[in-house]
């Protein structure tokens, strides 16, 4: 389809979704007049969306809905033509139908993920991605990646994406933090083994996390402690944390002196491919209700090396979906 010069969207208060219309237009086509109003003019021979019972009006009926019953918006009728035309055909059709978003800063379903994309491709400052690991544990994927978003800052994240039988991004979780200086022992949270080793291992790696978390991290076997570590060989990149388990052992032990508690209530997912295990766990730390992500490297039968983005989960009043962070 050409754009044509001229575009028509309602006046009044702006919504994200005329919103994320007018700017996925203004990008394909940047000479793009956008008028905004009530009433379409019966001359007017531009691209109508929004408002006026137009292809690209949402509010018209029968309204037309995706093949899981949810009515387009006015940006998912526009994407669904359009799309193919910023990110290619094959990326357009990357995201299922019912996508489900779980980054409560966000809105659920593809015309949100979308939308959230093309703003941050309009900003002044563009967002830089860099992937620094990617696993595969059956139809989940899971990153580690360093983001700065519209130049907000840099920050580094684990993201998690299931996709559909289709191959299609079904659903996403993740956890992020800003990017912090070394610790005590110089590691950066990002740095360390690269390597994906004893593939053949991973159900007896992932087997071994499990029983970490329940016996170490929620606290219910403590004298099992020394049995998951070479002695007290344990690369740490937890910012705040030393090496060796007398590194982790220190830095709790300072926390409980201030009073401060990290506990791990619920463990919702533990991925694994090969020699790298991702846990994912819901508690609090200092009272706050918090989200841990963990990374961990497992060496013959040992935990040897940690990686870590902890965030505060966000009060449900500010939710932007009701998906849950888990």
């Amino acid at each position: 389809m050409k754009i044509p010069a001229k575009g028509f969207t309602h006046g009044g208060k702006f919504h994200a979704d005329d919103v994320f219309s007018t700017a996925l237009l203004q990008i394909l086509r940047p000479d793009i007049q956008v008028t905004r109003g009530f009433v379409v003019p019966d001359d007017f021979d531009g691209i109508v969306y929004d408002v006026g019972g137009c292809m690209f009006d949402h509010h018209s009926e029968p309204r037309e809905c995706r093949p899981n019953g949810v009515p387009y918006a006015a940006f998912g009728l526009l994407w669904r033509l359009l799309g193919a035309q910023l990110v290619g055909e094959h990326q357009a059709r990357l995201l299922d139908e019912n996508y489900i978003q779980h980054n409560l800063a966000y809105g659920t379903g593809a015309d949100a993920f979308i939308g959230s994309v093309e703003y941050l491709a309009s900003a002044d400052v563009k967002t830089t991605v860099n992937n620094i690991r990617a696993f595969e544990d059956g139809d989940k994927v899971f990153l580690q990646t360093i983001y700065n978003f519209a130049g907000a800052g840099e920050q580094v994240a684990f993201d998690i994406f299931r996709f559909d039988g289709d191959g299609k991004i079904a659903e996403h979780w993740d956890n992020l933090a800003a990017l912090a200086e070394p610790n005590p022992s110089g590691h950066t949270q990002m740095d360390g083994t690269m390597e994906v080793t004893d593939l053949d291992k991973t159900e007896e790696n992932r087997e071994l996390v499990k029983n970490f978390l329940y016996d170490v991290m929620q606290g219910n076997n403590l004298d099992k402690t020394p049995d998951y570590f070479d002695g007290d060989a344990y690369i740490q990149h937890n910012s705040g944390i030393a090496d060796g388990v007398s590194g982790l052992n220190a830095a709790l032990g300072a926390l409980a002196e201030q009073g401060i508690s990290m506990v791990y209530d619920e463990v919702h997912m533990v991925l694994a491919e090969g020699n790298f295990v991702l846990a994912v766990s819901e508690g609090t730390f200092g009272g706050a209700p918090t989200s841990y992500y963990d990374l961990w490297r497992v060496e013959n039968g040992k935990i040897a090396e940690h990686w870590d983005v902890m965030e505060t989960i966000a009060d449900q009043s500010t939710w932007q979906n009701q998906n849950g962070k888990f």
